[in-house]
């Protein structure tokens, strides 16, 4: 009975890791000019499975960004509105995680590569 199980749980592993793999290379397009960058996270969350977290008094979702992707990965996208601000990023499953740079460092740039998928 126990060797029953081996195989299931292989599959099952197996089945939830290209779910998360398939997340990260979805497609998004996104244009958008001069809006809050909370609007820009809520359009993200509307056309994907990620959800953000993030701290107001850490992170000013009141500032003005402008966006024009098409078809590209959530990194992509993330890359690009993200460019020239103080905020950095981290994907954890389907979350995202928003915080403050420190010392004007991307701190999970090279985690948020590591995770990603060819």
């Amino acid at each position: 009975m126990k060797n029953k199980k081996y195989p299931f749980l292989f599959f099952l592993i197996v089945l939830l890791s290209t779910g998360i793999g398939w997340a990260q290379n979805e497609k998004i397009t996104l244009h958008l000019d001069n809006v809050s960058l909370e609007h820009v996270l809520s359009k993200i969350e509307e056309k994907t499975a990620y959800s953000f977290q993030y701290s107001k008094q850490v992170i000013d979702v009141r500032q003005k960004r402008t966006i024009h992707v098409d078809k590209q990965t959530i990194h992509n996208v993330l890359e690009t509105l993200l460019k020239g601000t103080s905020i950095q990023y981290q994907i954890k499953n389907r979350q995202i995680i928003l915080s403050a740079k420190k010392n004007g460092k991307d701190q999970y740039k090279n985690v948020e590569r590591y995770n990603q998928r060819p």
